[in-house]
C-alpha cells in the first residue's frame, strides 16, 4: 500500500528542529514519526462487518430516501446503515449523511455533533 502524506508548512520547522535534535536527517525523522502514528491508528481501528442487521437497516433506508425523492448513493447509505445498526456516530462532512434522520452523526470540519 502506499501512502501520501502532507506535511502543512507551519509543522516543518518543529520537526525539523525536533530531527536535528536527535541527530536525524529532516525527512527520516518524518517518516518514522508518521509511520509511528499510523501503526498506533491502524492498530486501534476496528473494521464493522456489514451483517444481515446491517442490511435490513440498508433496506430501510433506502426506502425510506426513495418515497421522499431523495435516493443518496447506496455507499453512502451502506455506511450509514452500518452506523445506525451497531450504535455508533458517523464522523462525516457528506452532505447525503444530513438527509438520513435517525444517524448519529459528527462534522469534525465543521465541530458541531448532529443526533
Amino acid at each position: 500500500m502506499n501512502l501520501s502524506i502532507y506535511v502543512p508548512k507551519d509543522l516543518e520547522a518543529p520537526l525539523e528542529a525536533e530531527a536535528a535534535k536527535r541527530g536525524k536527517s529532516p525527512s527520516m525523522f518524518v517518516q518514522s514519526l508518521i509511520r509511528a502514528r499510523l501503526v498506533t491508528f491502524f492498530r486501534e481501528l476496528t473494521i464493522l462487518p456489514f451483517d444481515r442487521l446491517c442490511g435490513e437497516q440498508f433496506a430501510r433506508l433506502k426506502a425510506e430516501l426513495l418515497v421522499r425523492g431523495q435516493p443518496i448513493p447506496d455507499f453512502d447509505v451502506a455506511i450509514a446503515a452500518t452506523a445506525v445498526a451497531t450504535g455508533r456516530t458517523l464522523v462525516s462532512a457528506d452532505a447525503h449523511m444530513e438527509e438520513i434522520g435517525d444517524l448519529a452523526r459528527e462534522n469534525w470540519a465543521l465541530g458541531k455533533r448532529t443526533d
